[in-house]
C-alpha cells in the first residue's frame, strides 16, 4: 500500500511539473500513511487526492485558486465573473471517485495540497 501511494504521489508531482497550473490544484497527500487518517476508522479505504481544478470546471467555473494564507481551508472555484465560490470537499470526493459515501480529509491543514478522499 505504501509503495503504491508513494508511486501515485511521485506520478502526480511529475504531471504537475509537466503540465503546470492545470494540474497544480490536485491535492496529493503530503505523508501517505493511512494510519494517520484522523477522522477515519481503522478500516478506512484510501481513495486518493482531489482534483479541484476538474471539479470546479465540472461545475461550470473557469478555474480554481488557493488564497492566502494557503491552507487546506482557502480553496475556491473562480466563477466566470471572477467571483469566488467555496468548494464542498465532500461533493468533490463523491464526484471524483463516483462513490456516494466518499469523504474528504487532509494530512496537514497548513499544506494546501494535503486533501485526500477515503471511505469508512
Amino acid at each position: 500500500m505504501m509503495k503504491t501511494v508513494k508511486a501515485l504521489a511521485v506520478t502526480a508531482l511529475g504531471i504537475a511539473l509537466a503540465f503546470g497550473p492545470a494540474v497544480a490544484a490536485t491535492a496529493v497527500p503530503a505523508t501517505p500513511d493511512t494510519a494517520t487518517i484522523a477522522s477515519a476508522s481503522p478500516r478506512a479505504e484510501y481513495l486518493g487526492g482531489v482534483n479541484l481544478w476538474e471539479f470546479c470546471r465540472k461545475l461550470g467555473h473557469r478555474d480554481v485558486t488557493n488564497n492566502s494564507p494557503h491552507t487546506v481551508y482557502s480553496w475556491y472555484c473562480i466563477r466566470n465573473d471572477d467571483t469566488l465560490e467555496d468548494i464542498n470537499m465532500y461533493a468533490a470526493c463523491q464526484w471524483q471517485y463516483n462513490k456516494q459515501w466518499a469523504k474528504p480529509a487532509f494530512w496537514d491543514e497548513y499544506n494546501e495540497y494535503s486533501w485526500y478522499c477515503y471511505l469508512d
